[in-house]
């Protein structure tokens, strides 16, 4: 007998609010940074990884006070952040880096996914233009810098650009045939999606003349499309001077540390079923299917879903994937039963743990199993507790769109992807 999932996310978020929610000020999430609640926010990112649980959870269910604080948290935001500081001032707070950005983007989307405020589809469309510009090393051809070369007095590219990406992609969808339609956008976001294709997917064999740091060549020669996550480029200290970083170690995916990130994977297979419905060509399924089945075989532990790389963000793109592809003929039952099962350890840690939900995902925690230097940080991080319960939110939405657990019960094969015209 399964859990009713909607039930458990419902609990699992109240136990966020009990923790991160004030009624102060209309009602806000509240600010952290850097594991511990501050007065102000310096950073927007950290809350959206609550919000990105909570509208998995409206999307699921249509809870109106559940919209409430979504939008309570937008009006609280806006108080304290100025409009130049939302949306541009990047290698700075609140845009610090790429994935910050992109993290930022993802919440006005949400917000205007619930409002259709015309000025949140401005702020969107001048943010996402506003970072192609300021993180592109020269044509966009050569895509984004993860940073600017001040922060840490270094930089590389990342494929935590798929959080623009998808947001651009869906915001230009959304405002196709309108006056907020913007062409610019759209062109610069698939020149961007066709470098990231190239760069991190890891489809082929290649060589990088003096990839190494003593000069010599790499050869990346691992097919299993997932997707890197991080490119070096003349890139001091490492072990891959140039080319993908992991590339001497490319088999190093575990829990809380790889070369690979699954919300990078995640969200670049459901944009690649976007590109297959839009433009039909089945190339884009193809790779949708491969990398979805790569998910299912090589993020796996215990049957549930690994928290492989960011365990402050590897739910982001969940919403995504349980549309795209879990709710869908293109995945399998097992595939589908690794979200439930996720959902079920997670869900089952947080009530043997008085409410913290922990990032290990392939177990059951408990008081007596948890052991981890930074074990303090991880039970009073917002973000990490959010990405936990966002797992738990995506299997409720996956029920809500039909589907329960078939532990045990025969399989049902996937669509066949269609190989005509690629």
């Amino acid at each position: 007998m399964h859990h009713n999932y909607q039930t458990m996310a419902k609990k699992a978020l109240e136990d966020l609010y009990a923790r991160f929610w004030t009624e102060d000020d209309g009602g806000h999430i509240l600010p952290t940074h850097c594991g511990v609640v501050v007065e102000k926010p310096l950073m927007i990112w950290e809350v959206t990884m609550l919000l990105i649980a909570m509208e998995t959870y409206y999307d699921a269910t249509g809870d109106e006070e559940t919209k409430r604080r979504i939008l309570g948290t937008w009006k609280y935001l806006k108080t304290v952040f100025p409009y130049e500081k939302l949306t541009a001032c990047f290698g700075e707070e609140p845009n610090l880096a790429l994935d910050d950005t992109g993290w930022d983007i993802m919440a006005y989307l949400m917000f205007y996914r619930l409002t259709g405020d015309p000025e949140l589809a401005e702020m969107i469309q001048r943010t996402l233009l506003g970072a192609y510009e300021h993180y592109s090393d020269g044509p966009l051809e050569n895509g984004l810098w993860y940073c600017d070369w001040k922060q840490y007095n270094d930089h590389w590219k990342s494929s935590y650009i798929v959080s623009l990406l998808i947001s651009a992609w869906e915001f230009c969808k959304m405002t196709e045939g309108t006056p907020l339609y913007s062409q610019e956008l759209y062109d610069k976001t698939m020149i961007l999606y066709r470098w990231t294709e190239t760069y991190f997917r890891r489809d082929r064999t290649y060589t990088v003349p003096q990839g190494l740091a003593d000069g010599g060549d790499l050869v990346v020669d691992t097919v299993d499309y997932l997707y890197w996550v991080d490119y070096n480029q003349d890139r001091e200290g490492r072990p891959e001077r140039n080319g993908p970083s992991g590339g001497t170690t490319p088999n190093r995916i575990g829990e809380l540390g790889s070369v690979c990130g699954i919300f990078i994977a995640m969200g670049m297979a459901a944009l690649n079923v976007k590109l297959y419905q839009t433009v039909k060509d089945p190339r884009y399924l193809q790779k949708a299917l491969e990398t979805s089945s790569a998910v299912a075989a090589i993020n796996n532990v215990n049957g549930a879903y690994m928290n492989d790389r960011d365990i402050h963000t590897n739910a982001t793109m969940l919403r995504y994937f349980v549309h795209e592809i879990l709710a869908t003929d293109y995945a399998t039952d097992s595939q589908r039963d690794m979200l439930f099962r996720t959902a079920d350890n997670i869900y089952a840690s947080g009530v043997n743990c008085h409410g913290i939900y922990y990032p290990w995902w392939g177990k059951i925690c408990t008081p007596d199993n948890v052991d981890h230097p930074q074990l303090d940080y991880f039970r009073n991080c917002l973000m990490i507790n959010a990405t936990s319960v966002t797992m738990i939110c995506g299997a409720a939405l996956l029920e809500s769109l039909g589907y329960q657990p078939t532990y045990g019960k025969p399989e049902c094969p996937a669509r066949p992807a269609n190989q005509e015209g690629a």
